[in-house]
């Protein structure tokens, strides 16, 4: 129900149906398909089938799951990360992102680093690394939503 009023209140400022993506941790996404499961339908789990999914410029192939998505809620694809807060009494927050309002702008271009200067590390390891420095850019905020401090 928070959810849907979510969506709602999401797309009466602006939003695109089409560009908004659920973004979770995978104690909320376990929650979540448990209360869905014998709903109305609106939560799907099975992408075996699906079209090549195409999210920011970014596509996967059709059939192959290339992409993070796990489901989708009444056509809203869900992707999953490690990333998602979550307090340890409550479940995880669901984050409704607005894609077309949301960029990555690079502030330094992808550097590779590394040390194998034997002298120096006493070892015959590798160490190796890829940077790039950047922001999170949102356009417009009332296009975003965040549900939090859930009980389980």
């Amino acid at each position: 129900d928070d959810l849907d009023t979510m969506i709602a209140a999401l797309l009466e400022n602006g939003a695109n149906y089409n560009s908004l993506v659920i973004l979770t941790g995978y104690d909320t996404y376990q929650n979540l398909k448990a209360l869905m499961q014998g709903t109305n339908g609106a939560f799907k789990f099975d992408l075996a089938g699906a079209a090549a999914a195409n999210q920011n410029g970014v596509t996967g192939e059709a059939g192959f799951n290339f992409d993070s998505r796990v489901g989708a809620y009444d056509g809203i694809p869900i992707f999953l990360s490690q990333h998602v807060a979550s307090e340890s009494d409550a479940t995880g927050r669901i984050m409704l992102l607005d894609m077309d309002n949301l960029a990555f702008r690079v502030a330094a271009p992808t550097t590779y680093v590394d040390n194998t200067n034997l002298a120096i590390r006493q070892n015959l390891s590798r160490e190796y690394a890829f940077i790039t420095a950047g922001e999170l850019i949102c356009y417009k905020f009332a296009t975003q939503g965040s549900i939090r401090d859930l009980d389980q």
